[in-house]
């Protein structure tokens, strides 16, 4: 019984295992599955631009891609297009990013080889400054290349990118190029030009020359580049084809050593993405994100049945799931979901390179433009200029970081908001240049300027002899903390009340001459300056001579507060002017007090005591004082009362607790 067990246990197993076999093959990517067609160059693989297939040295299978997008995007192809485009951001939380300065060029002489073309034209303007190397821009590698225009050879329109293709009459080129040499059509496997000329020009300034794009001895027609990839989603990292092969890749890495520059160990691989087909690894998402975190654009390879495979370069990302690209067919942001498609052609790999680091030089600053404003005027862009700039340059405003366009090596741009110039000031501006190397430049000053004061009229412009005076003077361009008002060059006590209004204390001594006196407000420097005056005339006749009037000061108010433009001392008088003055004995009064007040209050001003005592004793009057003038006489009256009725309350109240006590 237990040999039948056996053999039943053993015959289920079988059946198990060969129904698993069956229906669930292997479904690596390249594998031997059935379910997986051949494409159209005999290889069983879903990406029909894989050209070849063979096992390496370490046993691994790798496949040979061929990469030959037409110059214009296929027809019906919509790509969206981005709106706004986020911000650089290099925080590791953040959910969106994109990398400053990167170029958009448009096709030319090779989709892989103008991403190439404008990955590198981001780094020259990074700090790697010899990747481009011509005379345009002062060397500086523009953001387009709309400014080399076009060409038409053998009856087709081509747009010219000197770092894509050399050409012989291209930004200032005098020997033959890269165009001269391996381009006859697009689509051509003719034999390469420079086969009739007997030589061919030495490679060096240009993409394609490196990558083998276009060039027959490479197997590559006009056009095209090859991408070697680890079948099952390995990293490949800088694979050197052999005789007659070029990867696209290893030539990034032979563009950049050519240029006096370095990769980063295992810092240039082509792999394909995760999710991709079946492949259970890859480059991922979160790999691109490093990548664009770490400012490195990054190429995307995508594929469709129709078109020869296509090159794009990544730049920023969008979570959870969208990525920004240049896709080579005009100037525009676009997107794309990673892993998904870009019209019918499907996102299948990436291309990285990582360049080893270079010192940034120390910024120069020589000048600024503008290099002055008027405090409180609007926001204005301010244009640096000097030398060194490098693509991640900042511009500090008093030591403050403010965002940075990088113009060239030799200008750089910034929006200064109306808060940084709201008041006068002289503001010290320098460019910083972020490690390795770099630091910060000498600054050069920007002024900000007080505007000269205007003043238009004044609320009087005479009074009587010996007579204290709060005059308000109206105008125009007054400043908070700078602008003071002069009683003949001399500085009087001032508020600012707004840019267009100030009050000023006119003392009895400055009114103790008859004559004319000129008013003017004055601004501090930076910039600033007098105003035109207008006229205040004393008379012969004083308020105390004449039975009272009014626009004198309170003496031992101002003595015990500090200043006549202290608000206790304003209601005293206002109610000297409104109540006190409308009646004989008022006047008699107020009189009086300008005869006897002035020695006290000389003796209370210079005493913190006294003035202490003094303040608080003039506290009921005050409270009285304002009661009259805003609500009245009876209201002074009632409240008078209440304070009388509530001092006999407390009196009575204190006497039964002494009686009670006693008892």
């Amino acid at each position: 019984m237990a040999k039948r067990l056996k053999r039943l246990f053993c015959w289920v197993t079988v059946f198990i295992l060969s129904c698993l076999v069956l229906i669930c093959p292997v479904i690596s990517n390249g594998s031997t599955n059935e379910e997986i067609p051949l494409n159209q160059h005999g290889i069983r693989s879903t990406n029909p631009n894989v050209v070849d297939r063979f096992v390496d040295a370490n046993g691994r299978s790798i496949d040979k891609i061929l990469v030959s997008s037409p110059p214009y995007p296929p027809a019906g192809l919509i790509r969206p297009f981005v709106a706004n485009l986020p911000k650089p951001n290099i925080a590791t939380f953040a959910s969106s990013n994109t990398i400053a300065n990167v170029p958009a060029s448009t096709w030319a002489f090779g989709c892989s080889a103008t991403s190439a073309a404008m990955m590198f034209g981001h780094y020259d303007n990074a700090g790697y400054d010899n990747m481009y190397a011509g005379p345009y821009n002062s060397g500086v590698f523009p953001m387009t290349n709309a400014t080399w225009g076009t060409v038409v050879i053998n009856g087709e329109t081509r747009a010219l990118n000197p770092l894509s293709a050399t050409r012989y009459g291209l930004d200032g080129r005098t020997i033959r190029g890269h165009v001269d040499d391996y381009w006859v059509k697009y689509g051509s496997t003719a034999a390469d030009p420079f086969v009739a000329y007997g030589s061919e020009h030495t490679k060096g300034a240009c993409t394609a020359d490196y990558m083998g794009t276009n060039q027959n001895a490479y197997g590559n027609s006009d056009g095209s580049t090859h991408f070697w990839m680890y079948t099952n989603g390995d990293v490949l990292y800088d694979y050197n084809a052999g005789s007659g092969n070029m990867d696209g890749c290893h030539g990034m890495k032979l563009f950049v050593e050519s240029r006096g520059y370095a990769v980063q160990a295992n810092g240039n691989f082509s792999q394909y993405i995760y999710p991709y087909s079946t492949n259970t690894h890859g480059f991922t998402y979160a790999d691109f994100k490093t990548e664009v975190d770490a400012g490195r654009p990054v190429l995307i390879q995508i594929y469709t049945s129709g078109v020869g495979g296509h090159t794009m370069l990544g730049f920023g990302y969008s979570d959870p799931s969208t990525i920004y690209i240049h896709d080579t067919w005009d100037y525009s942001d676009h997107t794309m979901t990673w892993g998904g498609t870009y019209g019918d052609m499907q996102h299948y790999g990436v291309t990285v390179l990582k360049l080893a680091a270079v010192n940034n030089p120390v910024p120069a600053t020589s000048s600024l433009s503008p290099s002055s404003k008027m405090a409180g005027d609007a926001g204005f862009t301010l244009t640096v200029n000097g030398s060194n700039f490098v693509g991640n340059s900042v511009v500090r405003w008093n030591n403050v970081d403010h965002t940075t366009t990088f113009v060239s090596v030799t200008q750089l741009t910034t929006t200064i908001s109306a808060a940084d110039i709201a008041t006068a000031d002289t503001v010290p501006v320098t460019v910083f240049n972020p490690t390795p190397g770099g630091g910060t430049s000498s600054a050069v000053n920007f002024t900000v300027n007080n505007p000269l004061p205007v003043i238009t009229s004044l609320s009087q412009t005479s009074a009587t002899n010996n007579t204290a005076v709060t005059l308000t003077v109206n105008g125009s361009n007054f400043v908070d903390g700078s602008s003071v008002v002069r009683w003949n060059g001399a500085n009087l006590t001032t508020a600012f009340v707004s840019a267009t209004q100030l009050k000023a204390y006119i003392t009895a001594a400055e009114t103790a001459n008859t004559g004319a006196y000129d008013i003017t407000v004055f601004n501090s420097m930076p910039g600033g300056g007098t105003s035109s005056a207008l006229t205040f005339t004393v008379t012969g006749t004083s308020a105390a001579s004449s039975g009272g009037g009014g626009g004198g000061g309170c003496f031992i108010a101002t003595a015990a507060f500090g200043t006549p433009l202290e608000k206790h001392v304003q209601i005293l008088r206002d109610f000297r002017d409104r109540c006190l003055l409308t009646s004989s004995a008022g006047q008699v009064f107020v009189k009086f007090y300008y005869e006897v007040s002035p020695p006290i209050a000389g003796k209370i001003a210079q005493n913190e005591g006294l003035r202490f005592m003094t303040r608080c004793s003039l506290m009921p009057l005050v409270g009285m004082a304002y009661l009259m003038v805003t609500y009245g006489a009876m209201a002074a009256l009632l409240f008078a009362f209440s304070i009388i009725l509530l001092m006999g309350a407390l009196v009575w109240i204190i006497r039964r607790k002494m009686v009670v006590v006693k008892q």
